[in-house]
């Protein structure tokens, strides 16, 4: 019997729990619940926990096992200012480009989705392995917060309009102020993505 399938299922599916907005900052994720309810072994689930510990998406804890991270407020500043790092040292390493960076548009996929797949966009354009792999990271482990910014924010899709035409400019220094404004503005909002973030209702893993 192949394993893969079965072990790349489980990522995925562990990947979507712990960056929803429903698991909470803090929970323990119990390997055999996890495996019962995933109708699999506790070895994949194990693995899959593993890999995401590599992420930064999950935590061991000494004596308690498995985690989702807690979360704070100068915690989420800093890995808001990270992603608008990363975005900025590609841009500088993409600074000549041959054409307009494509977002994705009309899309049917949730805010978060837009907006990492934007992001993710526009770091490949540097080609720089590093970058795109921390682009991706960050996108994850913002992916729950950015769900709770439609109740915050209610220009999201004109903001997202805003750097599709930064990012059709090919101009490396427009893509450059939206980013800096971007995250100043979410930096600013903080508190408030931090308290929607734990507005959930607590689950039992």
């Amino acid at each position: 019997m192949n394993a893969g399938p079965t072990s790349g299922r489980i990522y995925l599916d562990l990947h979507e729990l712990v960056t929803s907005r429903e698991t909470a900052p803090g929970i323990r994720l119990d390997p055999a619940i996890l495996a019962k309810q995933l109708n699999a072994s506790t070895t994949p689930v194990r693995e899959a926990l593993n890999r995401l510990v590599g992420e930064r998406l999950v935590e061991t804890r000494t004596s308690t096992g498995y985690h989702l991270p807690l979360l704070d407020e100068p915690a989420l500043k800093d890995l808001i200012g990270w992603s608008a790092d990363i975005l900025s040292l590609a841009l500088r390493r993409a600074a000549g480009l041959a054409a307009p960076i494509e977002l994705p548009r009309q899309s049917p996929m949730d805010y978060p989705d837009r907006i990492a797949a934007a992001f993710s966009a526009i770091v490949n354009a540097s080609a720089q392995a590093e970058y795109i792999a921390a682009i991706s990271q960050a996108n994850a482990r913002l992916h729950a917060v950015r769900l709770g910014e439609p109740d915050i924010f209610d220009d999201l899709d004109s903001e997202f309009e805003r750097l599709d035409a930064a990012a059709q400019s090919n101009h490396a220094e427009d893509l450059r102020k939206f980013v800096t404004s971007y995250h100043r503005r979410r930096l600013k909002v903080a508190a408030e993505l931090l308290r929607r973030r734990y507005r959930t209702e607590r689950n039992t893993i």
